[in-house]
């Protein structure tokens, strides 16, 4: 239904903590959504259009170069296989569809390198790439194992929660059927109430805050999100009474969830920010479930009540829902530091033509409003700009493109490769060749 998606949606957009001018992100969502949306329109029938392969393939390729990690996106081509396993195709016609999705990957790339070779040169490229590969070094938690293992880690946690919410539905179904079948109103509110109860010793437990000012107030509740996906997911793949389709959205979003976080070291955030398919799929397959409980014939028989699981469901559902929509209406990226330093977003910056309107923090505003006062007076813009101290935008505030890094400071920034970078400054500066 229209109304059900356009809720699921408005929580993955409340979901979303990154700034939107964050293209490398947002880029590279939009890409890996599209890629997955194309093969799920090239195999949700058994008679398959080669150009929706050829286009998905093409996708992800220029997905690499908005942010490198991407390659990542590679693993969908697992969709295709697990589609031409549960369909018994032939391994001819399922080869002759990887085939065309590497040949469409392989054009995607060839038109970005191309484009970038004629304009900087390969070699700069491959230089990039060089450096990329040498991070691990300074900064581990970048490895493929380190992403991995905090993957891991964060639905581990994630599990541990959720087993006292099954906790305390087991306890509450135990009073509910010992109550008589006469006290249903009273036992209905009393089970809500005590779900709501269990949320309050939750957050006591330090699982949520209220102040939605910080990251902690939906993390878990959207980690929540993430492992009913991978429950439907393996429900839907075993399952024998849903359709190929459901089964192709489910290893679709399994897919998307589980490689979205790779080449981050933010653990599941960024899989977090990205939600937009998967929310309204794991959502409604868990409404469909609950309008399905009650016909389950073996509870008929035990006269077992489906309402204390029904209530605990749509009581987190609830907590999602509102948890997410508050944070989403409060949480400002960078301003938002915790309740104890949040600041008033009261003054708006007039002197910059970047962030001419733009409302912040005083203390925030007058900073950029001298700094830019100064290149302006001095006649620094378009000059090169040498950043460093957890400031990457400046360089795009100030319109000062930056001479090696638009985050030096970062540890995934060789500190062998910045030496060479600004020794290579000072001797062109020297040289006349640029000018800083």
């Amino acid at each position: 239904p229209s109304f059900f998606f356009f809720f699921s949606e408005f929580v993955a957009i409340n979901l979303c903590w990154c700034p939107t001018a964050l293209l490398y992100n947002y880029l590279s969502y939009a890409l890996l959504g599209a890629g997955g949306l194309l093969l799920y329109f090239a195999l949700q029938k058994e008679k398959h259009n080669t150009l929706y392969f050829l286009l998905a393939g093409a996708v992800l390729g220029i997905n690499v170069f908005v942010r490198f990690p991407n390659l990542s996106n590679m693993a969908l081509i697992v969709v295709v296989w697990y589609m031409g396993i549960i369909r018994k195709e032939k391994l001819k016609n399922v080869l002759k569809q990887t085939g065309f999705c590497i040949l469409g990957y392989l054009l995607g790339i060839g038109l970005i390198l191309g484009m970038i070779s004629i304009k900087y040169g390969a070699g700069e490229y491959i230089n990039g790439i060089l450096r990329l590969l040498s991070m691990p070094s300074e900064a581990d938690d970048y490895s493929v194992l380190s992403m991995v293992i905090q993957q891991i880690r964060n639905y581990w946690q994630n599990i541990i929660w959720l087993g006292y919410l099954v906790g305390f539905m087991i306890l509450g179904t135990l009073v509910y059927q010992i109550l008589p079948t006469s006290w249903k109103w009273i036992k209905n509110m009393g089970y809500v109430a005590a779900v709501f109860c269990g949320f309050y010793f939750l957050w006591a437990k330090q699982m949520f805050n209220l102040e939605y000012n910080t990251y902690l107030s939906m993390f878990q509740w959207a980690v929540m999100l993430l492992t009913a996906t991978l429950v439907v997911g393996l429900v839907v793949v075993c399952g024998k009474c849903f359709t190929q389709q459901e089964k192709l959205l489910a290893v679709l979003n399994v897919v998307i969830i589980l490689i979205t976080p790779l080449g981050s070291n933010n653990h599941l955030y960024l899989a977090i920010n990205n939600l937009f398919l998967v929310v309204p799929f794991t959502t409604w397959m868990i409404v469909r479930f609950l309008k399905w409980m009650p016909q389950m014939r073996k509870l008929k028989k035990k006269n077992v009540s489906t309402y204390p699981l029904k209530a605990m469901l749509y009581c987190v559902l609830f907590m999602i829902i509102w948890q997410t929509t508050r944070f989403g209406l409060e949480f400002i990226f960078e301003e938002s530091n915790g309740v104890n330093s949040i600041k008033l977003l009261d003054t708006k910056i007039e002197n910059n033509d970047i962030l001419k309107g733009m409302v912040m923090d005083a203390e925030r505003a007058e900073m950029i409003e001298e700094i830019s006062a100064y290149t302006t007076g001095q006649g620094l813009k378009g000059k090169e700009l040498i950043l460093y101290g957890e400031i990457p935008a400046m360089s795009y505030i100030l319109e000062m493109p930056f001479a090696i890094s638009a985050w030096p400071d970062m540890r995934s920034y060789n500190y062998e490769i910045m030496e060479k970078d600004l020794l290579a400054i000072e001797e062109a500066a020297g040289k006349g060749a640029r000018e800083l």
